[in-house]
Parts: C-alpha cells; structure tokens; sequence
C-alpha cells in the first residue's frame, strides 16, 4: 500500500491545514467527550486566537467567488454547478462577516473556561484537579450529547467554509509523475501553496522544505527501530502542485 502526503508551502496555508486538521479531530471524537474531545477543542481554540484566520479565510472566499465569475464567461462551463458553487461560498462570506471572534460563544461558556485552565497539564484531567469535568461526565448521555452539539454548531459554519475552500483548491491542482533520483527532487514553482505525494512505497516519507517558488523533497526511510535513514534509490512518486493567488 502506498502513502500520501501534503505540505504547505505558505504560512497561511499551514495554518489552514492545522486548523483543518483539529476540525477533523474534535468532530471525530465528538461520539465519546472525553479527553481527546476536550484536548481537540482547546487546540483548536489556541489556533483560532493565533492570527486573524477568519479575515484571510473571508478575503480568500472573496477571490473564489471572483474566480467562479471569470469562469462563468467560459465556453462550456456548467453554470448551474457554478451558481451552487457561488451560492454556498456567499453564505460561508456572509456568516463569517457577521462573527466578531471565532468560534463563537466558546469563550463565554464557563465550563469550557473552568476546563482550559487544567488541560495545558499533563494529567491534568483527574477528578481531584476538575470536579467540573467529572460532574459534567456524570450526567446522562443525552445531556452530554446536547452540550456537545451546542458546542460542535458554534465551528461546523467554519469547517464548511473551510473544508469547501480547500477541496477547490486542491482540486485545481496540477498533477504529475516525477523521478526522485538518489531519493532527491527540486522543482521551481509559482503561487505554490499545497504540495501533494503520492505513490511511495510503504515505509518512505517525504521530508519537504521551501516556499512558493521553489522547494525540495527529500526521502526517507523508517526503520523497524525507528531509525531513519536518507534513501540513494531512484524513486518514482506522484506530485500535485496546487496554487493560489
């Protein structure tokens, strides 16, 4: 079985992927709210504090529209998909315009406050040190629940507009078999913000370093020790460039 693999190639987008990724995480463990849910939910509220992620994301959105605009003059565009399209991105725009911080109503909820001051210790979970957690999991499941979605409906706007702004992306990109001679390929680009892989043997991953005109991959092999060793073979593998203004 192959492995895949994506890099960011900007600041913005690393930060739209982590932010993505934690998206992912709290939903996921959204089913059973215990530690993973909670770790999920703060990382998650520390990424969105770091920087103004909602005013690029909006500014972003913004340039999608524009670009569906120009597309829509083409010969043989679908016009109805790309009115959906326009549609369902205008309604992320206008939701995140009217949102003064992100997420909202998290930062007002006092057993979420109470819990974020304890999860940055290790351990920090156990009933002695948050009797308010092992209270809250007391409760009955359908209460839990309920908490849980009220929370979950405060970031799903996000996650959509995000999710929805990444899979273009991603889908605009260019795709292409290359050679990584002795385990080493170098490659100039434009506006390169996402650096897809694919095609690897089983035990190699990619080691990527550069920016949006240039960058590297180097690849290496793990070991059953752990170990990890530069590999001197001849590899073929499948890169994807996606760009963005």
């Amino acid at each position: 079985m192959d492995c895949q693999f994506e890099f960011p190639l900007s600041e913005k987008f690393r930060a739209y992927l982590r932010l993505d990724y934690l998206l992912r995480r709290l939903f996921k463990a959204a089913d059973n709210a215990d530690w993973p849910f909670f770790t999920a939910l703060f990382d998650l509220l520390d990424v969105l504090e770091r920087g103004d992620i909602k005013a690029e994301l909006i500014k972003d959105l913004e340039r999608t529209i524009e670009q569906l605009g120009r597309w829509a003059a083409m010969p043989g565009v679908d016009a109805e998909q790309l009115s959906g399209l326009n549609k369902e991105l205008q309604g992320h725009r206008q939701w995140l315009l009217t949102q003064q911080r992100l997420p909202p109503g998290w930062r007002d909820d006092p057993l979420l406050m109470a819990l974020r001051a304890r999860f940055s210790v290790a351990g920090g979970d156990a009933p002695f040190d948050l009797p308010q957690l092992a209270c809250w999991q007391q409760r009955s499941a359908v209460l839990q629940q309920a908490d849980v979605a009220a929370w979950l409906d405060k970031v799903e706007p996000v996650a959509r507009a995000l999710g929805l702004f990444l899979h273009l992306v991603r889908e605009g990109g260019r795709r292409e078999q290359v050679l990584a001679r002795n385990g080493f390929y170098q490659a100039s680009a434009e506006n390169l913000v996402l650096l897809q892989l694919a095609g690897l043997p089983a035990g190699l991953y990619p080691s990527v370093s550069g920016h949006r005109g240039r960058y590297t991959v180097r690849l290496m092999a793990l070991g059953d020790d752990g170990e990890t060793t530069a590999v001197a073979d001849d590899i073929p593998m499948v890169l994807t460039h996606c760009s963005w203004q």
